[in-house]
């Protein structure tokens, strides 16, 4: 009876907690405000992310870890430090004083340290990517209830929008962009980004089986998702099918099985029927004629177009000068507030500004953190995780830049890894002396 009892209390305290975990991680990828209570937001989350920052570094401080553990996160950090010192100086020294990127970089770096507080919260990596994808999952179904009209008008005038275009709330109520809207407000680039993320570990799971995650969890949570990059970004919905079809084509040539690609062709053959019959109303609908535009102008004219991606056909390789391409122009935004040079493609941002020197040291700062994680998954099926995340990263840079978040996500991901390695757990427990206690348990990655 007793033991009954201590379970179901360890029970719950284990829910709460978990609980307790993924609100966190909702405030750090999606950090929504409210009105009438930001400034209590913003002071709590700072003071839990300084407390889990500290309790970190001291368990990093307590465990002697092999070097090599420690030599991807050091190499990312004097990398990023690197490019950040280059883009304060650079303007500078060539007189444009244009210190645009530099301010990306700085707010980066407090998303990088934020990286820190939260992976004190993950035991190792399969709980970091569980976490994760609970945040974006419950963020989309929050976006389904605030579509519910009573709701949308009344939560869109009390979410508060940093950093963004003052044309977001009036995006908010648009009937274009009505279902854009999350508990951050407006959604767009980054949160479809997200939810892409998300899809692809789905992905990466269902061929690995290694984060643990059932058949149910990963349907559901792939469909929950899927809608996210739906109502967010049509580009990532593009990426996430092509993450899914590249999952279909992986199990079918290297693991002789076509049950993905079966289900995909008949659930294609399904959907396509019902949209083809309903066309008429989703062409009447403003939002849902935004989110199938590319399949209604296949219908019509026999093309795949919409207008994001002829913008992006237009302005996808602006010329550049040999000047411009071996050493940049530091320049990041143009004086009408648009990016340098009018083009929209994150590939094509950092090559102007510091050349293609710079460009090649850019994109070496995912691979820094993305090889040590295939590395460590030390499964057959590895190189597939390594494929779905340049499907990713290459799809996300030929519509925006996209490297900060996707390092932000793998950084998260590389210190959960780090501290599921680690013998000593930081754990404070007071007893009659008021002594730090450290439990002690095994690990292969101990310095002898």
């Amino acid at each position: 009876m007793f033991r009954d009892s201590r379970e179901r209390s360890r029970d719950a305290s284990y829910k709460i907690k978990r609980l307790l975990k993924i609100l966190l991680f909702i405030y750090v990828f999606f950090p929504f405000r409210v009105k009438f209570m930001a400034g209590v937001q913003a002071y709590m989350l700072y003071g839990i992310e300084l407390a889990l920052l500290g309790l970190f570094l001291g368990e990093l401080y307590h465990n002697k870890l092999q070097r090599k553990v420690l030599y991807p996160l050091l190499f990312f950090t004097v990398t990023f430090l690197f490019l950040m010192t280059l883009s304060l100086f650079l303007p500078i020294v060539r007189g444009t004083g244009d210190l645009t990127y530099f301010a990306r970089y700085v707010t980066t770096l407090k998303k990088i340290i934020i990286s820190f507080s939260i992976a004190y919260l993950c035991e190792d990596l399969r709980e970091f990517v569980k976490l994760f994808i609970a945040a974006t999952t419950i963020y989309v179904l929050c976006t389904v209830i605030m579509m519910i009209p009573a709701i949308h008008s009344i939560y869109a005038d009390m979410v508060v929008i940093k950093d963004t275009s003052p044309l977001d709330y009036e995006y908010l109520h648009t009937p274009r962009f009505y279902t854009r809207i999350g508990l951050q407000g407006f959604s767009g680039f980054g949160w479809s980004f997200r939810c892409t993320f998300s899809v692809g570990i789905c992905c990466c799971e269902y061929i690995m089986k290694k984060f643990g995650f059932s058949k149910t969890e990963i349907l559901i949570y792939g469909m929950i998702n899927l809608l996210g990059t739906v109502f967010y970004g049509r580009t990532g919905t593009i990426i996430a099918a092509a993450c899914i079809i590249f999952t279909a084509c992986y199990q079918l040539c290297i693991q002789r099985k076509a049950y993905l690609l079966l289900s995909l062709g008949g659930g294609a053959i399904v959907l396509i029927f019902v949209f083809l019959y309903n066309i008429e109303f989703i062409q009447k609908s403003a939002s849902l004629g935004w989110m199938f535009e590319g399949f209604i102008n296949m219908v019509q004219s026999g093309k795949f177009s919409t207008n994001s991606s002829t913008y992006i056909m237009d302005k996808m390789f602006v010329k550049v000068s040999p000047d411009t391409f071996f050493f940049g122009d530091a320049k990041y935004t143009a004086a009408n507030g648009l990016y340098y040079m009018g083009t929209d493609l994150g590939v094509m941002r950092p090559l102007i500004f510091w050349g293609i020197g710079g460009q090649i040291i850019y994109y070496m700062m995912p691979l820094m953190l993305l090889i040590p994680i295939k590395k460590y998954l030390n499964n057959k099926h590895s190189v597939f995780f390594l494929g779905i995340m340049v499907v990713m990263m290459a799809g996300f840079e030929l519509k925006g830049e996209i490297v900060f978040e996707f390092c932000m996500v793998l950084l998260g991901m590389y210190l959960a890894l780090i501290r599921g390695s680690y013998s000593n757990r930081l754990r404070i427990k007071i007893k009659k002396n008021y002594k730090l206690r450290h439990d002690q348990k095994q690990s292969f990655m101990q310095s002898e």
